[in-house]
C-alpha cells in the first residue's frame, strides 16, 4: 500500500495469504536451489560464503584469536574443557578438512540463510513465495539453516558431545552434513 524505504517502512495489503506447510515450503525452495544451479550468472551479484572460510572463523574462535569480541563463546570455557575440544578437533581436523573441500568444490546455488515459516507465504490460490532474501549467499546447497547457529550447534555436539546421541548412526550423520 505505501513505501517509505529510507525508513524501512513498507506496507502490504494482505491478500488472504494463507501459511505454507512445511513441504509446500522445500519444494519450492528445491525449484529456486536448482534454477540458480543451471544458472549461474545472478549468483556473481550476491555475496559468497565457503566453508573453508567458515571453518577458518571456528579456528580463530577456538584459539581465542578473535581477541575484543564478546560473542566467542570458547572464551566462557574453562581450560581444561577447552584443551579437550582443541584435542578433539585437530583428531578430526584432517576428516573435516576434507569435507570442507568437497563442499567449497560443490557447484554455488543461492541459499536463503533464514529459511524458516513465517518467511514463507502462500496465496489461497497461488504458489508459495519465499521471502525475506536480506541474507542471500553464493555458496554450496545447504546453508539455509533455520536458525543461523544451528549448524554450529549440531557440528559442536557431533563432533565432542557424543554421549548425547542415543544413535551412533544420527553422529554419523550429522559430522557428514
Amino acid at each position: 500500500l505505501r513505501s517509505i524505504p529510507p525508513k524501512g517502512l513498507y506496507l502490504f495489503e494482505d491478500l488472504g495469504q494463507g501459511s505454507a506447510s512445511v513441504i509446500d515450503i522445500l519444494r519450492q525452495y528445491a525449484r529456486i536451489q536448482s534454477h540458480f544451479l543451471e544458472n549461474q550468472r545472478p549468483l556473481k551479484k550476491i555475496p559468497t560464503l565457503l566453508s573453508s572460510e567458515v571453518l577458518e572463523r571456528f579456528e580463530a574462535l577456538m584459539d581465542l584469536r578473535s581477541e575484543g569480541s564478546d560473542t566467542n563463546i570458547f572464551k566462557f570455557f574453562e581450560d581444561k574443557h577447552l584443551d579437550e575440544i582443541r584435542r578433539r578437533f585437530d583428531r578430526q581436523r584432517q576428516f573435516i578438512r576434507s569435507l570442507v573441500d568437497r563442499v567449497d568444490n560443490s557447484r554455488p546455488t543461492i541459499n536463503q540463510r533464514d529459511l524458516i515459516r513465517q518467511n514463507a507465504i502462500k496465496p489461497k490460490d497461488g504458489e508459495t513465495c519465499i521471502i525475506d532474501w536480506d541474507f542471500a549467499i553464493s555458496s554450496a546447497p545447504g546453508w539455509s539453516l533455520p536458525q543461523r547457529y544451528e549448524g554450529c550447534l549440531r557440528v559442536f555436539t557431533s563432533l565432542f558431545a557424543t554421549e548425547l546421541y542415543k544413535s551412533p548412526r544420527r553422529r554419523n550423520v550429522d559430522v557428514f552434513c
